[in-house]
């Protein structure tokens, strides 16, 4: 439905849900060395963005494409967390627990610091939830992180291995009218 390759604030896949930037946030930053090569390797194009407390917005994308439904959905994010930080959101369409469709995200559970995700579905506003604990990653390296949804399983995959998976029943949340966020979540607008 969308990619974003951080080269410029334009989706190179189907309708250009472009984004926009909000506060402070450096498109093509230009990756150096083994962070270049891994990004070349993984068919990216060598270059990031840079948030320093601020965010994108694909709001609800071209033709509203970013407000997906029924029984399937991938994302896949590639991503370094800057060394401190233990609560921030990645990629969400949030809007609270009961219009939540999808979070991906670190923060702390119990006394340690995770890579987490929430999936909403039409079935219970409690949204399925799947993580990792940082340790278990590096928190501090880059991270290929695939969320796959195939109405029988949900699961996590970190650097092409699965970390956690749940069961799920019913299709995806709809009805949320939240922006699809890069690097903040949204609720009540």
């Amino acid at each position: 439905v969308a990619v974003w390759h951080m080269a410029d604030l334009n989706d190179s896949a189907g309708k250009n849900s472009s984004l926009t930037i909000t506060r402070d946030v450096t498109v093509g930053v230009a990756l150096e060395g083994a962070d270049r090569e891994e990004s070349l390797e993984r068919g990216g194009d060598g270059l990031a963005g840079e948030f320093r407390g601020g965010y994108l917005s694909a709001r609800q994308g071209a033709e509203g494409e970013l407000n997906l439904g029924g029984k399937a959905m991938s994302m896949c994010l590639r991503f370094r967390l800057a060394q401190g930080i233990s609560d921030t959101p990645l990629f969400s369409k949030h809007g609270g627990h009961e219009g939540l469709v999808y979070n991906l995200f670190w923060t702390r559970l119990g006394s340690q610091v995770s890579l987490g995700f929430e999936m909403g579905t039409d079935w219970s506003q409690r949204p399925l939830r799947l993580s990792v604990p940082a340790t278990m990653i590096g928190p501090s390296l880059w991270h290929d992180a695939v969320v796959r949804f195939d109405d029988a399983k949900l699961e996590m995959f970190v650097d092409g291995v699965l970390v956690d998976e749940e069961w799920p029943i019913g299709s995806l949340q709809q009805g949320n009218v939240e922006p699809c966020l890069i690097g903040a979540e949204s609720q009540g607008g």
